[in-house]
This record gives C-alpha cells, sequence and structure tokens, in this order.
C-alpha cells in the first residue's frame, strides 16, 4: 500500500504558498511544481500538452535515460490511433475496438495486450426513490432496489460473447469484483444464466418484462468502447429479459458528479488496483464510503472487511474476503462484466517499457532506440522527447 502515489512526499512551503491543503484545487501543481521525480514539470497548458524535462538534481540522474516526456490529452480513441499511425507519439495508451484485428495481424509488434489487476462492471443505485421523483425515476428506483432485479441484471450478460467478438483484446469474463490470480480465488457467483435470470425477473413482478419501468438508463462517461458495451448490454437484456434499457452519456467531470451525487440508475465503472491485494477491489463497499457510489452497505459484509484485517494467518484472511465479496455479489449492487488487460498501441523504439499489473511504471528506465526509423512514415516520430 505505501508504494501508492498518494504515499508521495510534497513540499509543504510550495503547498501553503498557494493556499494550503485545504484548497483542494490547488494550483501549485500547474504553477510552481516540486516533486523529487526523475523528471520536473517544464509545461502544463490545459487540454492540450504537458512536457515534463529529466531533473538535473535528481538522485539517479545519470541512469535517467529520457531527456523528457510529452503527455497529450488525447478524449477519441481513433484520434489518438492517427496520430500513432502517423507517427506523432510513441505511446498510444487505448487502442480502438475496430483497429484491433488490424494491427493483430497487420503489425502485431506494435500492439500490445498485458493483463491488468481491474475491473470492469456496472454500479447499481440501491437507493430507495424520494417522493418527490418524477414517476418514471421512481419506478425505476424501486425495480433496481430489488436484489432479484440486480440479480436477474447481472445473470443476463453473456460475458464471454462481450469480450470475445467485441472487445477482442485478451479480457476475461468476470465472475467478481475481484480478478482471479494464484492467491485468490474469486467466488464463482456471477455468469451467463439467462433462465435463471429471468426467473428472478418474474420472482420480482416482471414476469418476461411485462411492468418493467421505461425509465431506468444505463450511464456512461464518453468513450466509444463505453459505448459500445452499453450498446450490447442493451441488446442482451433486451433479448433475454425482454426490457427496454437507454443509454445515457455524460462527459467525464459531469459523470463523475452524477455518480458521486447518486443522481443515476445505472452507471459504468472500472477500478484499477491500488496496490495488490483483494482488499482494493473490497474496501470500496464498506458504508459511505468515498468510492461506493451504489447506496449500498451491509453489517456482514463490514464486519467480514474488518475481521479479515485481525487475523496474522494469510490463508484464514483470503477465505474471510471470499465470503465477504460473496455477500458482496449475492446483493448485487454491482455486475461484473470483465477483467481488464491493458491494449495498447506501442512503437518499437520505446526499450523498458514492461507489462505491470498496476499500470504503474518507473519511467526512468525507459529509451528510445535512435536507430529505429518509423513503420509508418519512415522517420523517427516525435512524442517523448530522447
Amino acid at each position: 500500500m505505501l508504494k501508492h502515489y498518494t504515499w508521495f512526499p510534497v513540499h509543504p512551503p510550495t503547498i501553503e504558498k498557494f493556499g494550503g491543503m485545504k484548497e483542494r484545487l490547488s494550483k501549485w501543481t500547474q504553477e510552481e511544481f516540486v516533486c523529487n521525480g526523475p523528471f520536473v514539470l517544464e509545461e502544463w497548458t490545459q487540454n492540450k500538452i504537458i512536457r515534463v524535462k529529466k531533473s538535473p538534481t535528481y538522485w539517479d540522474a545519470a541512469n535517467v535515460k529520457l531527456n523528457g516526456i510529452h503527455y497529450l490529452p488525447i478524449q477519441e480513441a481513433n484520434t489518438e490511433e492517427r496520430l500513432f499511425r502517423s507517427g506523432a507519439m510513441h505511446l498510444g495508451y487505448t487502442c480502438p475496438l475496430d483497429k484491433i484485428p488490424y494491427y493483430k495481424e497487420r503489425f502485431p509488434e506494435l500492439i500490445h495486450m498485458d493483463p491488468m489487476y481491474a475491473s470492469y462492471f456496472y454500479r447499481v443505485n440501491t437507493t430507495p426513490p424520494s417522493e418527490d421523483m418524477p414517476p418514471d425515476q421512481r419506478a425505476a428506483r424501486e425495480a433496481l432496489a430489488k436484489r432479484e432485479v440486480r440479480m436477474a441484471l447481472a445473470l443476463a450478460i453473456d460475458q464471454q460473447q462481450i469480450v470475445e467478438h467485441l472487445l477482442r483484446g485478451g479480457q476475461i469474463p468476470a465472475s467478481g469484483i475481484t480478478p482471479r490470480d494464484q492467491s485468490y480465488d474469486t467466488p464463482r457467483v456471477i455468469s451467463y444464466q439467462p433462465d435463471r435470470a429471468r426467473e428472478l425477473l418474474a420472482e420480482a413482478g416482471y414476469p418476461k418484462g411485462r411492468g418493467f419501468p421505461a425509465g431506468v438508463d444505463i450511464l456512461i462517461n464518453t468513450s466509444e468502447a463505453h459505448k459500445a458495451v452499453a450498446e450490447v448490454v442493451q441488446e442482451m437484456w433486451r433479448k433475454e429479459l425482454n426490457i427496454e434499457i437507454a443509454v445515457r452519456n455524460e462527459e467525464w467531470k459531469v459523470y463523475l458528479e452524477t455518480q458521486r451525487e447518486l443522481n443515476f440508475n445505472i452507471s459504468r465503472a472500472g477500478w484499477n488496483a491500488d496496490y495488490h491485494d483483494p482488499f482494493t477491489f473490497l474496501s470500496m463497499f464498506v458504508k459511505d464510503g468515498g468510492n461506493n457510489n451504489t447506496g449500498w452497505s451491509s453489517e456482514e459484509y463490514e464486519k467480514l472487511l474488518a475481521d479479515s484485517t485481525r487475523t496474522a494467518d494469510p490463508k484464514e484472511r483470503i477465505a474471510i474476503l471470499q465470503k465477504a465479496e460473496t455477500v458482496l455479489l449475492e446483493d448485487a449492487p454491482i455486475l461484473p462484466i470483465y477483467w481488464y488487460t491493458r491494449t495498447y498501441l506501442l512503437h518499437p523504439a520505446v526499450k523498458g517499457w514492461h507489462p505491470k499489473l498496476l499500470d504503474n511504471r518507473p519511467f526512468k528506465t525507459i529509451s528510445l532506440d535512435p536507430n529505429w526509423r518509423d513503420s509508418f512514415s519512415g522517420t523517427a516520430p516525435a512524442g517523448i522527447g530522447g
């Protein structure tokens, strides 16, 4: 846990100069950034570029390979891919879904699909409706407050179809929130069971989807991939449960606020682990937790989480966490969809870049091969200063 960036030291005099720790959006990060890393801030033009340069005072400056790095904030995956293909950048953080087969076939050396300790899922707003809500929203909340409805939605999602035919990046269908690995066998609660899903929906009072409220929707943030997944899930629910669910798109900042305010029905979500342990996923869903954003809570769940911190036996601790995750999944405030891989584009000139489960890496060890010529344009691309 101590490796997480929230524990990085900061420079108190600089923080105080720009309003102190009480100032949530302090400008010190843009105007007078002080750090102890291998690079220092050179320029930050919001929504355009962040440039950093090699720090002359870094303790291990002799072993820092790059002179600088340029970070480009690009929202559209297709725009990012075009820049990469034109030789304007070395790393494309994502690859558009429809371009994955192209790169696999034509340029397999450029596309990477690394495993990640991360989950893609939907949050469900379990809070009961208020009296002043419009009738359609009140009916939507009443439906989603029923465990049977939430579980029906979870079991009607064909995760295998999503990862094999839509995403095609090596993702794994998720049976829970915590990715399965050698040290943790995720409870196998969620899987594609359409017959059981229909039974549960009928038990909730909506046989064959009859009477299911029209006001339920999926909130997503702007992304071609999120939109594609939501539309596939939307069609699965229509086919398997005979219910109509809309898709609502919001820009990133608005989406985050909507989620925090619990002003949604179902919301796309993802969680990249802060550290390699199931607790980083399960601790999200404690009552009033800052990352819960479902309105759900369980005394049994929180007791199990607390119990897991009181044993020194690693096997016993894992067994307790598995019980806690089972409680979470059986009450279904979340709908697991898949466990991530990082699918991205990387220029072969970049050396020292390795797969990382937490997707964080020491840039000090990364270098560029100055003799490489770009596969597309025949010239060495710009982007990361060599």
